[in-house]
């Protein structure tokens, strides 16, 4: 069965990958959710909640102590000691694209200059994002950055309106077709690499490594010939970025940012534009129920 019909076919609107995971009660109560799912939070003691379309709905269901920590054994496949990292960092990959976000009682270990997180303990409430299915978006603005070349662009938006979907798309569209070029993919949290990409597709993934480590191995180790890296933001990846940009890779890269003006107030990003790293600036937006994308673009010359 394709990817995509086994994340989008559902009893009612649920993915039915979720039935590998919950209790069947659970997954009852959640079949009668439509639409195409966005998000899936779950919560201890707490009305569940489903994302559609940007709306949330809720379901007057609660998963007790026990059921979640029996759920979240299960996202980690049985194993947490082999997920403790990415729990620490406020998530699991089970697979198939999907993150899902953890957050708990945390515990942590006071230092100098700060303080370390030790572990999560007793998790409270998991979201699920889902990937959604594979469609060619991003073609209005795929001549501009390619024209940009060797300088990226950098795609900016508020949480939620699809960068990470936009994303997937011109990883896609880049490594595919007739003028494909070698694209490797910095999947950091696991949820770009989804299998519904194509097997003529011209695309190296590095699923699991801090951005900066793969951004750097992309562009020394494996001759990418464009990196694609989603959510960058602080000071390191930014030097990543710019340390592939002079090696002469462009970097298309994501950031949580409203405006042009709010995303080079922050630190590194003011760097990165003092470089010219980004040729363009590409803000995206949707109205509420929207499919296609509206482009913003801004030439480096008028940021």
């Amino acid at each position: 069965m394709l990817h995509t019909q086994r994340i989008a076919e559902a009893t009612g609107g649920m993915p039915l990958i979720l039935k590998r995971w919950l209790p069947e009660q659970i997954c009852f109560a959640l079949s009668r959710v439509g639409g195409e799912w966005e998000e899936l939070h779950l919560r201890v003691g707490r009305s569940c909640s489903v994302t559609v379309a940007g709306e949330n709905r809720r379901v007057d269901i609660a998963l007790s102590r026990e059921e979640m920590d029996a759920l979240v054994v299960r996202l980690c496949d049985g194993s947490l000691y082999a997920h403790r990292e990415s729990i620490n960092r406020g998530y699991i990959a089970p697979g198939d694209g999907i993150r899902v976000g953890v957050c708990g009682r945390a515990f942590v270990e006071r230092q100098e200059g700060g303080t370390e997180l030790l572990g999560v303990r007793n998790v409270d409430s998991l979201c699920f994002r889902f990937p959604r299915p594979l469609r060619s978006v991003g073609a209005p603005i795929l001549p501009r950055l390619r024209a940009e070349f060797p300088r990226g662009a950098l795609i900016y938006a508020p949480p939620g309106v699809g960068k990470t979907t936009l994303l997937r798309s011109l990883a896609q569209q880049l490594a595919g077709g007739v003028q494909a070029i070698r694209t490797a993919v910095v999947d950091s949290r696991c949820e770009l690499n989804d299998g519904a990409f194509p097997e003529s597709a011209l695309l190296s993934f590095l699923s699991g490594y801090p951005k900066g480590d793969g951004i750097e191995i992309a562009a020394r180790s494996m001759s990418a010939q464009v990196i694609l890296c989603d959510e960058i933001g602080n000071e390191e990846e930014a030097q990543a970025v710019l340390g592939a940009a002079n090696c002469g890779v462009p970097v298309i890269a994501t950031a949580h940012a409203a405006s042009v003006g709010q995303l080079l107030s922050r630190p590194g990003f003011d760097t990165l534009h003092r470089a010219a790293v980004f040729g363009v600036y590409v803000g995206i937006s949707r109205r509420a129920g929207e499919r296609e994308y509206r482009y913003d673009v801004t030439a480096w010359e008028d940021a």
